[in-house]
């Protein structure tokens, strides 16, 4: 004797999206509805691969909202996730010839040349950003001496 076939029916559906929506195995899935998971995947494929999605749809709305309501915290994960922004180093600007080039510039700490090396890099940042604010060109100044 077989067994009759199964027959989804629409709370079942709605229950298989929810639980696929919160992110359970399929394998628990069909154990929690009785059946095997030949039989979920059959009868309920589309539950099972719109509910997950469906989810992130109303989450990501969530976010967006959020955000123009002017959520800092939302504001920076949508732009991390969905604009590829990075917090860190500005080497991701840059291409990996360009990475590289920089990463080799940049002094070996674990030797001591490397120590001493940044320790005069931190020492020439200060008088490099000290000439920004005024130009190093001896400009020429009228005399204003006068001549006795």
């Amino acid at each position: 004797m077989s067994r009759r076939p199964h027959q989804p029916t629409p709370k079942e559906l709605k229950y298989v999206e929810a639980l696929s929506s919160y992110g359970v195995p399929e394998d628990d899935i069909a154990r929690v509805v009785g059946i095997t998971i030949k039989t979920l995947r059959k009868h309920y494929r589309d539950q099972l691969e719109n509910g997950s999605t469906r989810a992130n749809a109303q989450i990501a709305g969530f976010l967006f909202t959020a955000a123009k309501k002017g959520s800092v915290p939302a504001m920076m994960f949508w732009l991390r996730c969905r604009s590829r922004w990075a917090e860190g180093s500005a080497l991701s600007a840059l291409g990996k010839k360009e990475e590289r080039l920089a990463q080799a510039q940049q002094p070996d700490l674990s030797s001591p040349v490397g120590e001493v090396l940044a320790a005069r890099d931190q020492r020439h940042v200060g008088s490099e950003l000290s000439g920004l604010a005024r130009p190093s060109v001896a400009w020429p100044v009228a005399d204003t001496r006068s001549a006795a």
